[in-house]
């Protein structure tokens, strides 16, 4: 299990970083909600402002689980507002680059709330997916033991199979383990940023023939997170992710996390590009399989 605050730890200033990618956060490598949140701490440390106000990522490489290199460059900065670019390389590989608006607390003006959290039960009626699973002696891969997830609706896997093609649509609450909540507000949105990156592949599984998910994969082409406010503290998180259309060899996703008060955090748009799962052992093809199970 890893813990997230310490896995997504940055080192050094004026303008270089570097950070230590661990294994614990693998799905097809690492993460890319993983990479996000890394890269978004790396703005956090450049800026002199306190808060994220929005998240782009091109993910252009896979890194390996090693030491990764990054630096910042303010392109535009203001007594409010701030523009960053992150570039993470890998020796002379390039992994991602990010651009980050970062903002003050003082900006003001008016408000309003139109938005309506997804009619969902709460995280207390629902059950941890690592018990569903052990229910069926499925296992479950790596990445998920960082994360509780209870998903708000759950088929058995010869269910999920006959019932497929279903709405791409996947939802389920989260709470970080060891770990659930944080002080620094850029750990805090990147947490947000974690679950908008990851849960765009699960949904697009519902509408697959079981087969194809078992041959396909889709590694993140971009992720764009608009963060709108912070969890204020809340363990539990409720996301909610739907790929309506495949076409061309491309995924799109969208997505959105919620605070148990009903409060919408943060919004994503994510492009996914499909290709073919690589060799593994069957045993790690096995165990990536119920990560795209709950429904």
């Amino acid at each position: 299990m890893g813990d997230f605050a310490i896995d997504t730890a940055i080192d050094g200033g004026d303008g270089s970083y570097r950070a230590q990618l661990s294994r614990d956060w693998e799905i097809w490598g690492p993460n890319g909600g993983y990479i996000a949140a890394i890269l978004l701490r790396a703005a956090g440390a450049h800026s002199g402002l306190p808060r994220p106000a929005t998240l782009a990522v091109h993910f252009l490489g896979s890194a390996q689980f090693e030491e990764v290199q990054l630096s910042t460059e303010t392109l535009r900065a203001g007594r409010r507002s701030e523009s960053i670019r992150v570039a993470m390389r890998q020796g002379d590989r390039p992994i991602a680059e990010a651009m980050v608006w970062t903002v003050s607390d003082d900006v003001a003006g008016p408000e309003h709330d139109w938005t309506a959290m997804p009619d969902a039960p709460g995280p207390d009626d629902l059950r941890p997916l690592t018990e569903l699973l052990a229910e069926e002696g499925e296992p479950i891969f790596p990445f998920w033991n960082n994360l509780e997830l209870r998903p708000t609706r759950w088929l058995t896997r010869a269910e999920w199979e006959q019932e497929r093609p279903m709405e791409p649509r996947i939802r389920g609450w989260f709470r970080f383990a060891p770990t659930p909540v944080f002080t620094d507000p850029f750990v805090e949105a990147a947490r947000v940023a974690l679950l908008l990156d990851t849960e765009g592949w699960p949904a697009a599984v519902q509408a697959m023939d079981p087969a194809h998910s078992r041959e396909w994969m889709a590694p993140n082409m971009d992720l764009h997170v608009t963060f709108h406010e912070p969890p204020a503290g809340a363990p539990w998180l409720l996301c909610e992710a739907h790929a309506p259309l495949a076409h061309g060899g491309l995924i799109g996703a969208t997505a959105t996390v919620w605070s148990p008060d009903g409060r919408l955090l943060g919004t994503a748009i994510q492009q996914m590009m499909l290709r073919n799962m690589p060799s593994m052992p069957a045993a790690l093809a096995e165990a990536n399989a119920p990560a795209e199970h709950p429904t």
